[in-house]
């Protein structure tokens, strides 16, 4: 799936820049219910570190999921179920 390559940034506190440095999104709104400046700041960081990890998080688990293959049948088979949802979860497939 297509998105704005990384590595994203966080501008100002609450604008997130994609590598080309162009606005991909904000976290100000004035639908904050109740929410300050600083969780918004907050939360443009966690997703610019969420966005940022993303491929090597999914990298890891994919390979963390082929060694648990090897495992075969049995204990390891509910972890692998875990893992695969995570990872279709994370994909969209």
């Amino acid at each position: 799936m297509p998105h704005t390559p990384v590595p994203w940034v966080s501008r100002g506190g609450l604008w997130i820049a994609g590598a080309d440095g162009e606005m991909v999104a904000d976290c100000v709104t004035k639908f904050t219910r109740g929410r300050g400046l600083q969780e918004n700041e907050d939360n443009a960081r966690f997703i610019v570190t969420a966005v940022n990890a993303h491929d090597e998080l999914l990298t890891a688990l994919e390979d963390a999921v082929h060694q648990l293959e090897q495992c075969g049948q049995g204990s390891c088979q509910g972890t692998v179920s875990a893992c695969r949802a995570v990872i279709a979860k994370a994909t969209q497939r």
